[in-house]
């Protein structure tokens, strides 16, 4: 749809261009029997109503051009979180952030200054967020400004109050309900040389871990848990097992992995894309480029006729 448009665009402004310097070219002939306007002075009037349609069609097809380009900004650029202004007690219903860690991610998303600290369980750097239940503090995720350097809050207690030196954070648009994490089912791969799975195949759990293993058929004593910085993060497996240190899975929770020749990442496999899907999308592909030839069809008899009414012009 936005290629077509930008093809009426180019081609409305080149019929705009050459209708311009024919008038002008005829203007410039100065003939003094007044013979090119004589000659057209028919056709100007019926060319001219021919023309208006298509800068009718120009200024919509600018608007529209222009509300995509616009909208298509605001889409890219809504922000999720919000600090909000005065002293609040709470968010509104259904713009209340859930979690500590929602906090702490509405916090760096924000990009407000704030203390930075490591999550040795999760293997981050981030704000630091405190979880307490107190009355005295705003219910939810706020910011602390009451100290020289500032740090998140999560408050669960409903009476939590606002205070003009607490800043609270809430969602920009209304809370909805996340389906249930359903179970992988697909089938599981091994790698090598690299940190960690690709985005959105990664292992979820140590038990999930010991599963993928299992399912390729790997030789492994057990799963470990733990946090090692200088490991593949997620599932993997120790393959050169030996007296006292066997083959087996680690599960690390550390984020920032590294790539390990002694531990290969365990992953889960990208599921194949239906051949049925691809062969539906194909008449969709043809039926646009014919609309494409057509609209370049229909546009050239355009061009001609008004390359016709510029030489009439001219003479």
């Amino acid at each position: 749809m936005m290629r077509r448009t930008c093809v009426f665009l180019l081609v409305a402004l080149a019929l705009s261009s050459a209708t311009a310097e024919s008038v002008e070219a005829c203007n410039a002939s100065r003939d003094v029997d007044g013979t090119c306007a004589a000659t057209a002075s028919v056709s100007l009037h019926a060319k001219a109503l021919h023309l208006e349609g298509y800068l009718e069609q120009l200024a919509a097809l600018r608007a529209e051009a222009q509300e995509m380009r616009t909208a298509s900004c605001a889409a890219e650029s809504e922000p999720r979180f919000a600090v909000v202004e005065g002293v609040q007690d709470r968010c509104p219903e259904g713009f209340e952030i859930a979690s500590a860690k929602e906090c702490r991610d509405a916090i760096q998303e924000i990009g407000v200054e704030a203390q930075m600290v490591t999550y040795a369980d999760e293997g981050i750097y981030a704000p630091n967020v405190l979880q307490w239940s107190v009355p005295t503090w705003p219910m939810g995720c706020s910011l602390s400004h009451k100290t020289r350097i500032n740090f998140g809050v999560f408050n669960a207690n409903e009476a939590g109050k606002g205070d003009e030196r607490v800043s609270l954070i809430c969602r920009t648009s209304a809370w909805e309900e996340q389906p249930e994490a359903q179970p992988w089912t697909g089938g599981y791969e091994r790698l090598e040389g690299v940190a960690g799975c690709p985005f959105d195949l990664e292992i979820a759990s140590a038990a999930e871990c010991g599963a993928a293993i299992g399912a390729l058929e790997l030789e492994s004593h057990d799963v470990i848990e733990d946090l090692q910085t200088y490991r593949p993060s997620g599932c993997s497996y120790y393959k050169d097992g030996r007296p006292g240190f066997p083959t087996r899975g680690l599960f690390n929770k550390w984020k920032s992995g590294r790539a390990d020749v002694n531990f290969d990442p365990i992953c889960r496999k990208p599921q194949p894309i239906a051949a049925a899907a691809a062969t539906e999308e194909e008449p969709d592909i043809e039926d646009d480029l014919e609309t494409e030839d057509r609209d370049y069809s229909r546009l050239s008899m355009a061009m001609g006729g008004v390359a016709g009414f510029a030489g009439g012009l001219s003479k």
